[in-house]
């Protein structure tokens, strides 16, 4: 379900939601915070604390994934990517050694003390996380998961909706 932040009178107006999915459209080409009402063109209503209206989701999901493309929330990435607890998306993800995922590499990730960081490695899985990653993310108590991107994408879905998760997807090899 996406999260339109429309009043509750014009969410049966056609016209009023087929006007914010365009708007939503233009500002995830345009790169724009998707989850920041002035994406939109609107502001959210105010309330007490940070809540976000019901039925919107705090955390992206992944619609699909292929070689050299993932998609989130609508939204088409064709570079490496990371995906933050809070459900910001970063792309342009790079790694120090390429094909060899350090703890360095996901340092950012491990600042925001997610409960398991997974990592897609690939399509064909050539990504290979360092020998002794799980260990030390184990001793932090972040549990580490790496599969190939599609399993991978799978368990992001399964554990970003009853677990701090982060992620980092490689969308090629």
């Amino acid at each position: 379900m996406m999260c339109l932040y429309l009043p509750d009178e014009e969410k049966s107006k056609p016209s009023a939601v087929k006007r914010r999915a365009s708007t939503l459209s233009a500002a995830c080409r345009k790169g724009l915070n998707l989850y920041h009402p002035a994406a939109y063109g609107m502001m959210a209503p105010r309330s007490k604390g940070r809540q976000r209206p019901a039925g919107c989701r705090k955390v992206p999901m992944i619609d699909s994934c292929s070689f050299g493309q993932l998609v989130v929330d609508g939204c088409t990435y064709t570079s490496d990517l990371i995906i933050y607890p809070d459900g910001r998306v970063l792309d342009g993800w790079w790694r120090e050694r390429g094909h060899r995922l350090s703890l360095d590499d996901i340092a950012r990730l491990v600042a925001r003390r997610p409960d398991i960081i997974i990592a897609g490695t690939g399509v064909n899985g050539l990504m290979q996380p360092a020998p002794d990653l799980a260990e030390n993310l184990e001793r932090r108590g972040i549990r580490f998961l790496a599969a190939p991107n599609d399993q991978a994408a799978a368990a992001y879905n399964a554990h970003c909706t009853v677990r701090r998760t982060a992620a980092g997807f490689h969308l090629f090899c």
